[in-house]
């Protein structure tokens, strides 16, 4: 229809582009683990560039603040989210938000958060949303963490606060396993538990000096980071208290991991280095990987979902670039915006990534699909 079709920001309505094809690289046959557990690429790859991208957008119909701050996830009616809204008594309060297409949302009001509680991290497993709320006692000049659960989004099922000084969790994920959650004061820090707590607070995962993100696997919870003396390393456990690290050997040293996620129990791995955006998908645990690079433009963002990883860049002429890619090929979609600092890359999922435009006067949902 033509209300569909209105662009309401300096984004264009539709766009596409055929991205620059790069060779394939014979796959090396000859690549193993060795006995420092160093993961090599077991297959290496350009991806092709193919085909057109559409991009549709639609302003907001809800009112939240900011962009930064909106979590989402695909679930199986389409999406479900978080967001925080300004006012009230708290000063500050989490709403939800669900939409069947990424352009039209709806709000919802939250049950069972407490006043002034905000999210920082959220994701849908299994019927299920898990997400991660902290809240400031000023009486007690303490922040508190707690891990939720719903299966409506709409009313919540807290566990009790997560234990730790200075707690600030900034991912979590959901899986076969149970529940991992990772948090930052300043060190990396971990809790593990069941769907539904009581979540336990594990040891310092050894050599993760700083960590990107976290997974859950049928064999048990995964945590990528940075080792200061070997560089990007998968860290493996079957239970969260012992940690076991794989180096990600295949990577140059300016390659750096962006987002980790799961699909079909593989793990999948987004990042961005000298040479572009890259891919990189393990189905044995992060033993081996495929890796694929991508020869377009640069990354600030990246977003795993399924078999689908999306990469946002700032081409820094008002122009932001988003990249769609399976792993083997990608499309390319330029978008003119006046400011693409203040684009969000929220949600990938097969064939489409969900963006958000907060230019001040005006909010606005991108959906780019291939």
């Amino acid at each position: 229809s033509p209300a569909d079709e209105a662009a309401p920001t300096s984004a264009p309505e539709t766009a596409g582009s055929d991205a620059a094809e790069g060779g394939d690289l014979a796959p090396d046959d000859d690549v193993v683990p060795s006995a420092e557990a160093v993961a090599d690429a077991g297959s290496t790859q350009l991806g092709k560039g193919s085909g057109a991208v559409t991009v549709t957008t639609r302003a907001s119909a809800v009112q939240f603040a900011g962009g930064s701050g909106v979590l989402l996830v695909a679930d199986g009616s389409g999406y479900s989210g978080l967001a925080s809204r300004f006012g009230g008594d708290a000063g500050i309060s989490a709403i939800g938000l669900t939409s069947t297409n990424g352009l039209d949302w709806e709000e919802r009001t939250l049950g069972g958060i407490p006043a002034g509680a905000t999210a920082t991290a959220l994701r849908s497993h299994d019927g299920s949303h898990v997400a991660v709320f902290s809240r400031f006692d000023v009486e007690q000049q303490q922040a508190f963490t707690f891990v939720g659960s719903s299966t409506d989004l709409v009313n919540w099922t807290l566990a009790p606060a997560l234990v730790g000084r200075d707690t600030v969790a900034t991912d979590l994920a959901v899986g076969p396993a149970g529940v991992v959650v990772l948090g930052t004061a300043p060190d990396p820090q971990i809790w593990t538990g069941p769907l539904g707590g009581p979540y336990e607070l594990r040891a310092p995962v050894e050599g993760a000096d700083s960590v990107v993100g976290v997974a859950v696997l049928d064999s048990g919870f995964v945590v990528v980071g940075f080792s200061a003396t070997q560089g990007a390393t998968v860290f493996s456990s079957t239970d969260g208290s012992a940690w076991e690290a794989t180096v990600l050997g295949f990577l140059d040293a300016d390659d750096v991991p962006i987002d980790v996620s799961t699909d079909d129990g593989a793990l999948v791995l987004a990042g961005a280095g000298s040479n572009g955006p890259w891919t990189a998908r393990s189905s044995d645990g992060g033993a081996t990987w495929a890796y694929t690079e991508l020869a377009s433009g640069s990354v600030g963002e990246a977003a795993t979902g399924g078999s689908t990883v999306s990469f946002l860049g700032d081409t820094g002429d008002g122009v932001a670039d988003v990249v769609l890619s399976d792993g083997v090929s990608y499309s390319t979609a330029a978008i003119e915006i006046d400011r693409p600092d203040r684009l969000t890359l929220l949600a990938s999922t097969p064939g489409e990534a969900v963006l958000l435009s907060d230019q001040g006067d005006q909010t606005t949902w991108i959906v780019v699909s291939r």
